[in-house]
């Protein structure tokens, strides 16, 4: 199946970066006011999912699902939702951060959500990408990004070994209070991130 991009009511400074990533077969979401940036790249939107308080322009979509206002899950957590029933296993996401804090942590959050079904999804910008890792072996390409961090989401990491990076790690624990796994950098071709048992959000920055 092909993948699905969502693009949320946040941020986005630089649309040129933000149209590379993008394919002619991607099923594109918005999430009420993310609706603006898929108008903003001129590309069709397959399916428009919000509450539609905070889009003050005329729209169009494929498909448009209307949400009541009072609701427990944001535009942008049933947007996902709506993607995940339909069966799409692949989630690029835009649009997730800057503006309120509150919606740029709850949008983090989806990453791990994703990971609990069996789904995997990127958070990307002009500036970064940010994926959600759980009890796995990830590399990073030296050519991937400038730094990348690893932060804890909950509880004790354990078992996390860094290879191939500046500053290296061997079967280490990183505590949720204490973040000092960040701003590393690949030294070899690649890095190599293990996580034995645990939940971290890999950030990658582009400079």
């Amino acid at each position: 199946m092909n993948r699905a991009v969502i693009f949320a009511g946040g941020e986005i400074k630089n649309y040129n970066i933000i149209s590379n990533y993008i394919n002619e077969n991607d099923y594109i979401i918005c999430a009420d006011s993310g609706y603006i940036h898929a108008k903003k790249l001129n590309i069709r939107v397959n399916l428009l999912v919000g509450d539609f308080d905070s889009l003050n322009i005329d729209y169009k979509a494929d498909e448009i699902i209307r949400l009541e206002i009072n609701k427990d899950d944001t535009d942008t957590y049933s947007a996902v939702k709506h993607a995940i029933k339909r069966g799409y296993k692949d989630f690029l996401l835009f649009g997730m951060l800057g503006g309120r804090t509150d919606h740029s942590l709850a949008n983090i959050s989806i990453l791990s959500f994703l990971k609990n079904h069996d789904c995997s999804g990127i958070i990307i910008n002009e500036n970064e990408e940010i994926t959600f890792v759980l009890n796995e072996t990830v590399k990073i390409k030296k050519t991937d990004c400038e730094h990348f961090s690893l932060i804890a989401v909950s509880g004790t990491v354990r078992g996390v070994t860094i290879k191939g990076a500046e500053f290296c790690l061997d079967n280490a624990d990183i505590e949720y209070p204490y973040q000092y796994a960040t701003s590393n950098k690949v030294i070899d071709e690649y890095a190599i991130v293990r996580i034995l048992e645990g939940k971290v959000l890999l950030i990658k920055n582009f400079c």
